[in-house]
C-alpha cells in the first residue's frame, strides 16, 4: 500500500482559488493565535505567579489591582476540554498543510524517477531519471501563402519505472507569431481550431476583443499575431486548453474564452 502513495503532490499544484483558500485559513489561524498570546499576557498567566491567581484567585490579597476568583470544576474541565479540542485541531491541519508544502523537502536532494518519456516522429528526443521530466523546447516553422496548413506531427510515450506514479502531462507552445490560425489534435481528435475567422471583424467573427479597442489590441486597430502581437502561449494540460496573450491593461488572458 505504501507504494501506492503519491508522496510528490504539493500544495503548488493545487488551482489558484485552492490556494487562496488555504492562505486565507493561515492567516485567520495565524489572528487566532497570537490573540490567544496577547490574552496570556494581558492575564499575567506568562508567569507563575500569574498562573496561579488566574486560576486559583487572589481574594486573599484585598490590596491587588485586579481582582480575581478561583474557578471551579466546572470551568476547568470547560477550559480544559475546549483548549485540548482546538489545539489537536490546529496542529493536526497545519500539519497537513507543512507536509504538502516544500518546506519540509527543500533540503532533500531532487526528486528522481526510473520512467522514461520519448517523442519521436518529426522530433525526436527523450528525457528520464528526473522530476518533472521536461522535453526541450522544439521549433514548428513554416512559410507560404494561400490556405496551407504547417503541421508536426510526433509520437509521446511514456515508460514508467517501477513504484513510479504519473502525474500529469502539459503541452506548452511559445508562439513567436503565427498567420492566421492554430490546430492542435491529439489521436486524431481535434482540441484547437482557432483561425483568424474566429477573431477578425472582416472575416465575419463577431468579436469585439481583438479589434477596434479591444482588450488583447494593444496596438493599432486589431490583434496581428503574426506579427507576435501580444506574446501569445498555448498551453494544453489535463482538461484545458488556453491561448494566453497580453491585454493592454498589462494582464495577461486567456484568448479563447
Amino acid at each position: 500500500m505504501e507504494n501506492q502513495i503519491n508522496h510528490n503532490f504539493r500544495l503548488r499544484q493545487l488551482p489558484k482559488y485552492a490556494r487562496t483558500a488555504c492562505l486565507a485559513f493561515v492567516l485567520t489561524l495565524s489572528v487566532g493565535y497570537f490573540t490567544g498570546l496577547a490574552f496570556v499576557f494581558q492575564t499575567e498567566s506568562n508567569t507563575a505567579v500569574g498562573i496561579e491567581e488566574n486560576y486559583n484567585g487572589n481574594e486573599d490579597r484585598p490590596d491587588e489591582m485586579v481582582m480575581k476568583f478561583k474557578k471551579g470544576q466546572r470551568e476547568m474541565l470547560t477550559i480544559v476540554h475546549t483548549h485540548i479540542l482546538s489545539i489537536s485541531l490546529i496542529f493536526f491541519s497545519a500539519g497537513i498543510l507543512l507536509f504538502f508544502s516544500a518546506v519540509l523537502f527543500a533540503q532533500e536532494k531532487p526528486c528522481s524517477n526510473n520512467s522514461t518519456l520519448t517523442v519521436s516522429g518529426d522530433f525526436n528526443v527523450t528525457a528520464s531519471g528526473t522530476y518533472p521530466m521536461i522535453i526541450p523546447a522544439q521549433k514548428i516553422s513554416g512559410s507560404g501563402s494561400g490556405s496551407q496548413v504547417f503541421r508536426k506531427n510526433v509520437d509521446i510515450k511514456l515508460s514508467l519505472g517501477a513504484n513510479d506514479i504519473f502525474e500529469s502531462c502539459v503541452v506548452k507552445l511559445d508562439i513567436q507569431d503565427f498567420d492566421d490560425g492554430l490546430q492542435f489534435d491529439i489521436d486524431g481528435v481535434n482540441l484547437l481550431n482557432f483561425q483568424q475567422k474566429h477573431w477578425d471583424n472582416s472575416f465575419g467573427a463577431n468579436t469585439t476583443e481583438f479589434n477596434g479597442n479591444g482588450k488583447f489590441v494593444t496596438s493599432g486597430s486589431m490583434w496581428t499575431p503574426w506579427t507576435g502581437q501580444g506574446n501569445p502561449k498555448l498551453e494544453i494540460s489535463t482538461g484545458k486548453v488556453q491561448l494566453m496573450v497580453d491585454t493592454k491593461n498589462g494582464g495577461r488572458e486567456d484568448a479563447l474564452q
